[in-house]
């Protein structure tokens, strides 16, 4: 499960315990937000305070980042959009398709603003 991930990225994102003074990183911006909810719990399990020790953003919006606490700040982008988009691209590359494949594409997106982000505090 991808919060297992989240939970295994704590080690190597903030090192071990002992390396923990100073803290290196403010935030961490996550694969998508199950990640993101794995590294909350992991933080928390750790005595972290979230947003306070680190900010957390995950990406994709999904229901499950309103179910922890903090609820998880994300970016939210209509999935439908960048898969057909994806797939677009595809069929461009394999010549199914015509036009440019390496033109780039930008989708809209936006970032939602929960309680895993914030000012740190020393």
């Amino acid at each position: 499960m991808e919060t297992d991930s989240g939970r295994g990225r704590l080690a190597t994102v903030l090192g071990s315990p002992e390396e923990w003074e100073p803290r290196p990183s403010t935030a961490v911006i996550a694969y998508n937000d199950l990640t993101a909810i794995g590294f909350l719990q992991a933080l928390k399990d750790a005595g972290w305070i979230v947003p306070r020790d680190v900010s957390i953003i995950g990406f994709d919006n999904i229901v499950d980042s309103v179910l922890v606490e903090p609820h998880v700040t994300t970016i939210a982008a209509r999935l439908i959009s960048l898969g057909s988009s994806a797939v677009w691209h595809l069929l461009q590359r394999s010549g199914q398709q015509p036009g440019q494949a390496d033109e780039p594409v930008v989708l809209p997106a936006r970032l939602v603003i929960r309680g895993s982000t914030g000012v740190r505090q020393s």
